[in-house]
């Protein structure tokens, strides 16, 4: 009975592997079936059929509308354990209520957008992202001085409405930005991330952001058995950025063999306890 793992072209391109094999290929090596497709968000459109979904461990890997999709059409079959996408544990408020001496946004707030756009924080840049792990927008730093037009740009050009909550924090600097595999309390891959122009993630991770991360893996709230959490370097300080589904996160250099065997064992045992 051959664990089977769904992926989307799409999040496979975020995975940057150094030197080692491509996710298909660590897990077809870990003794998994795999089954590769694009996925059309507007038309809600798979390329390809997908195998048979019933009768033996199956997990998603892709995009939020690509995980949403295949469990959809699958439920007839009952999928199991499906994904780790848990994305009611990883709202910016759930995950801070258990985490938040670790945060580095420790100073938020959390608002409805209109209100934020009402009440402009005065004369200070500041970082904003949706509480909503299924984000409108990925969170960034505003100039004090661009406030109107960045809210415009939010509400007219993504369509961000008044009610959603939004996290806003003071702005702070970033040195190094470290992304880790969570598998059942322990950390089983990582890789540093970024977005500047010839940036090239690495498995070289900084050890203080290792410590912090093994001290979010190792307390008693988890969010899900398998998760990502970012850790940043900030003034020399390591600090929690935000914990992510791991169905939907791009894994940049992270181990793909490491990965592979971890989270495969923790669909394997998932699938035991629905039997």
């Amino acid at each position: 009975m051959k664990p089977l793992w769904i992926l989307d072209n799409y999040l496979l391109e975020r995975s940057t592997p150094q030197g080692g094999p491509s996710l298909p290929e660590a897990l077809e090596s870990a003794g998994c079936d795999v089954s590769r497709h694009s996925f059309d968000p507007r038309g809600r459109k798979l390329e390809g059929s997908l195998p048979e979904l019933g009768g033996r461990p199956v997990m998603t890997y892709g995009s939020y509308g690509f995980v949403r999709h295949v469990l959809s059409v699958g439920e007839s079959s009952a999928p199991r354990p499906g994904a780790y996408m848990r994305i009611e544990n990883l709202s910016f408020h759930r995950f801070a209520a258990h985490i938040g001496d670790l945060l580095l946004n420790d100073d938020f707030h959390i608002l409805p957008f209109g209100e934020l756009r009402r009440r402009p924080p005065p004369g200070r840049d500041v970082f904003v992202r949706p509480d909503r792990v299924t984000k409108s927008f990925t969170g960034f730093r505003i100039p004090a001085d661009a406030f109107g037009y960045e809210m415009s740009c939010l509400e007219r050009g993504l369509g961000v409405g008044v009610e959603e909550l939004v996290v806003v924090a003071s702005a702070k600097p970033i040195e190094m930005e470290c992304r880790y595999v969570v598998a059942d309390g322990r950390i089983a891959a990582k890789s540093t991330y970024g977005w500047a122009e010839g940036f090239v993630p690495s498995e070289d991770t900084d050890p203080r952001c290792d410590e912090v991360a093994m001290e979010v893996a190792q307390r008693d709230w988890q969010p899900d058995t398998v998760y990502t959490c970012d850790v940043a370097l900030s003034n020399g300080r390591a600090r929690v950025v935000e914990l992510n589904s791991f169905s939907c996160s791009g894994l940049y250099a992270c181990n793909t063999q490491a990965v592979a065997r971890a989270v495969t064992a923790c669909v394997i045992d998932e699938y035991g306890q629905y039997a």
